[in-house]
C-alpha cells in the first residue's frame, strides 16, 4: 500500500503580492480622484446660489428733489422768527440691491436674506457717505445737522435751516425732503359707566354679569415691540410695579 500526498490543482495565492498591487493602484489613481473632487466642488459652487447680489460702486444721481410744502413753510417762518431748526426726513437714492429685488415677493432662503440685509446696509452706507461728503461744509457751518441714519429706505433724519434746504435741493443723491411731523393723541377720557358697543357685540358684558368672570388676576403677556408699562391705565396692574419701584425680570 502506498500513500501519495495530495496536491491542489490550483496555484496558491500570494496574499502579500495582492495587497501590494491594490495599494499601488490606489496611489496611482489618487491624482485622478482629487482632480474629480476639485472639479465637482467648482461645479456645485457655481450652481448653488440661485440669486446673486453684488457690491457695486454707486454713482449718485441728480434728480429734481421733491420738497414738502410744510418744509418750505416751516423753514421760511424759521428764518423770519429765528425759531429752532426744522426737523426733516431726507430720502436718498435707493441702493442697487433694492432694484435687484424688485418684483420678488420674498427671499426664500435664510442665507439669502442675511446676504441681502448685509448688502443693503453696506450699499446704503456707501450712498449716505457720498451724499454727506457733498454738503460737508454746510454740516460744519451748522446749516444741516444729521440726527440719525436709516438703512431700510435710505433716509437721514436731520435738522436744517433755509440755507441747508437750498443746498439739499441741489445735492446729487437726494430724492425728496419731508417734514418730520409729530403726531399727538387726544387726552385720555375717563371711562364711562356704560358698556362700549364693541364689548356688547362680543357679549363681554354678559360674561361679566351672568358668569361673574371679569379677568381679574389674569396675567397678560406681550411679545411684540413692547408695552408702556407706566401708562396710567396699566401701571397699577403691572406685575413689576410694587408701588415704589419697578423690576422687569
Amino acid at each position: 500500500m502506498s500513500f501519495h500526498t495530495h496536491k491542489p490543482s490550483h496555484p496558491q495565492i500570494n496574499l502579500l503580492g495582492s495587497y501590494s498591487r491594490t495599494l499601488l493602484i490606489f496611489i496611482l489613481s489618487m491624482p485622478l480622484l482629487l482632480y474629480g473632487v476639485f472639479k465637482g466642488s467648482q461645479y456645485f459652487t457655481r450652481a448653488a446660489p440661485k440669486e446673486s447680489y453684488s457690491l457695486v460702486q454707486t454713482n449718485l444721481e441728480k434728480v429734481s428733489v421733491q420738497v414738502d410744502e410744510d418744509v418750505r413753510t416751516r423753514v421760511n417762518s424759521q428764518s423770519i422768527q429765528t425759531q429752532s431748526a426744522t426737523e426733516v426726513l431726507i430720502y436718498l437714492q435707493k441702493p442697487p440691491v433694492n432694484q435687484q429685488l424688485s418684483g420678488k415677493k420674498r427671499l426664500a432662503q435664510k442665507s439669502e436674506r442675511s446676504r441681502f440685509i448685509l448688502l443693503l446696509q453696506t450699499q446704503t452706507d456707501q450712498i449716505q457717505q457720498k451724499v454727506l461728503a457733498g454738503f460737508k461744509q454746510s454740516i460744519q457751518q451748522g446749516h444741516i445737522t444729521v440726527v440719525k441714519k436709516y438703512y431700510v429706505d435710505n433716509i437721514l433724519l436731520a435738522t436744517i435751516d433755509s440755507q441747508g434746504l437750498s443746498v439739499l435741493e441741489k445735492a446729487p443723491g437726494v430724492r425728496k425732503i419731508l417734514l418730520n411731523k409729530r403726531m399727538s393723541l387726544p387726552p385720555l377720557e375717563t371711562t364711562s359707566e356704560t358698556t362700549e358697543w364693541n364689548l356688547s357685540k362680543i357679549a363681554a358684558d354678559r360674561v361679566w354679569s351672568e358668569l361673574n368672570i371679569t379677568g381679574e388676576g389674569v396675567t397678560v403677556a406681550n411679545i411684540d415691540s413692547g408695552v408702556q408699562w407706566d401708562h396710567p391705565a396699566l401701571k397699577n396692574a403691572y406685575r413689576g410695579w410694587n408701588g415704589t419701584q419697578a423690576t422687569h425680570d
